[in-house]
């Protein structure tokens, strides 16, 4: 199980990265089309907005899951591995429960939104597709954290 969730979060983490070209790209074409016409490329705004969205949220349930967050080790590596192992999966656990959060607060204003017909700026996209990548990848992003802690819980995942 945790291979085909482990293979199914790559994925989305590489959508991700896809997203990370398209909004470098339309950045890049937006500064060349003000240099060369003097204006703003339309959608430009629009197209980066959603693809900042589908980076953030889609790539943190993979570093949840492969436990790729940032971490100072400075205090922890003074404690004994079992200490450190237990302390890195209550922040598994906190961390989960905070996207969880995250994803529930979410789901009224993002029902709201659909419901009012909202849409970007320029390009009148459905805010939807801005909504459906914030919220999945909230409760992804909780899943792959209980699912890292409870590997962490039961030592099946000592050193990374």
């Amino acid at each position: 199980m945790i291979r085909l969730v482990d293979r199914s979060l790559t994925a989305l983490a590489g959508l991700a990265t896809a997203g990370l070209a398209v909004a470098i790209a339309m950045v890049a074409a937006d500064i060349l089309v003000r240099k060369l016409l003097g204006r703003s490329l339309v959608g430009a705004v629009d197209v980066t907005e959603l693809a900042v969205v589908i980076v953030a949220f889609l790539s943190i349930p993979l570093t949840f899951l492969r436990r790729g967050h940032v971490a100072v080790e400075i205090v922890t590596n003074a404690l004994p591995q079992r200490g450190r192992t237990v302390l890195e999966a209550i922040g598994a656990l906190v961390g989960g429960l905070l996207f969880l959060t995250i994803g529930i607060a979410s789901l009224r204003p993002a029902q709201l939104s659909v419901a009012a017909g909202d849409v970007s700026q320029d390009l009148a996209i459905p805010l939807l597709w801005y909504w459906i990548p914030t919220i999945g990848g909230c409760f992804l992003a909780t899943l792959a954290a209980m699912l890292a802690a409870w590997r962490l819980f039961a030592g099946r995942e000592a050193d990374r």
